[in-house]
């Protein structure tokens, strides 16, 4: 699967920020979007070949996407995927 396949929740959770892949059950979390998309890229590279083999996310994520505010184009470096914001 290639990344561009994953799509990605973000969403706050009191203080923090949420990146939650759906395809696969990849998350992290930071205090920042920027550090989020550092966290994400190096969770994505971490995983690797793995990728494939994990599950999807949780429905209640998936009903994320569903529901979500609208796309989002992060304006720092970020893996090339498919980006919601929940409000």
């Amino acid at each position: 699967m290639t990344s561009a396949a994953l799509r990605v929740v973000l969403f706050r959770e009191g203080d923090l920020w949420i990146a939650q892949g759906l395809e696969h059950d990849v998350g992290v979390q930071a205090e920042n979007l920027r550090e989020l998309m550092r966290r994400l890229a190096m969770a994505l590279v971490e995983e690797g070949d793995r990728l494939t083999t994990l599950p999807p996310a949780p429905d209640y994520f998936q009903a994320l996407w569903t529901y979500r505010a609208g796309d989002f184009t992060p304006a720092c470096e970020a893996p090339a995927l498919a980006y919601g914001i929940v409000a």
